[in-house]
């Protein structure tokens, strides 16, 4: 009985150790395998991504607050600056004018 205890234990080693040597294989292929992914494939799409993407946004998002802001000014000289001095010079006037009868 002792040795079909044995024979069992060792089969159980033998299989776990051919377990450990098999996942240590895969692991090792996944870790090259990820530097290539890294390296070969993900590289050239980031530079890719960058080149065409991320800069022509950051072009775009750049010019649309430089637009943004010359249509700010432009609303406040072409339009706020006139009425607030028209403001001032005939409705302050008036105003002050009628309150004064």
């Amino acid at each position: 009985m002792p040795d079909l205890v044995d024979q069992v234990e060792k089969a159980a080693r033998l299989q776990w150790r051919a377990l450990v040597l098999s996942y240590r294989g895969i692991l090792r292929l996944t870790g090259q395998g990820m530097a290539f992914v890294v390296t070969r494939v993900l590289v050239p799409l980031l530079r890719i991504y960058h080149r065409w993407f991320l800069v022509p946004m950051f072009w775009l998002i750049r010019w649309t607050l430089r637009v943004l802001w010359w249509l700010c000014l432009a609303y406040y000289y072409v339009l706020i600056r006139p009425l607030a001095i028209v403001w001032r010079y005939t409705v302050v006037p008036v105003r002050t004018f009628i309150r004064r009868l």
